[in-house]
């Protein structure tokens, strides 16, 4: 079961950095950042536990504090192929949320992680306002759709 974790400054400098480095975010300004900061909940998940399952409509974005996540897909007879180990800095989840579409692939811990994650609404009325970002963030997340299919 997931834990809420509180923020610290350290953890928002943390983000404001990691969404800075992040293609995803780049368009972002501080006030665009300053924003979404109610929006995002910072949560430990235990080893082994699913934060995305593949095919579920769940809108959110995860950016990995602290741990690792592998990414992986549904083959033959249901097994699942990993496609992707994620490290801190790194994000999922951003297809589905931008797309509204079911989720491509399922993401698992695989050590304690910490997982900051921004629901959808806040960051959709961000976009709404936004139409550089929005056209941006919808090239970098087909993008990572052709990386995924060609993995896969």
């Amino acid at each position: 079961m997931a834990e809420r974790l509180p923020f610290s400054t350290a953890h928002i400098r943390w983000l404001n950095q990691a969404l800075r480095a992040v293609e995803l975010f780049q368009g972002l300004t501080v006030g665009d950042i300053d924003k979404l900061l109610p929006c995002i909940g910072f949560y430990r998940f235990p080893e082994g536990h699913v934060l995305i399952r593949e095919g579920e409509r769940e809108e959110a974005l995860f950016i990995l504090y602290q741990g690792r996540v592998v990414i992986s897909r549904r083959r033959l007879l249901r097994t699942q192929v990993p496609v992707a180990s994620l490290l801190p800095g790194d994000f999922f989840g951003e297809m589905a949320m931008l797309n509204r579409a079911a989720r491509s692939a399922s993401a698992t811990a695989t050590e304690e992680s910490e997982v900051f994650v921004i629901q959808s609404g806040e960051f959709r009325f961000l976009l709404e306002r936004n139409a550089r970002l929005a056209a941006h963030l919808r090239r970098v997340a087909a993008f990572r759709s052709f990386e995924l299919e060609q993995k896969g």
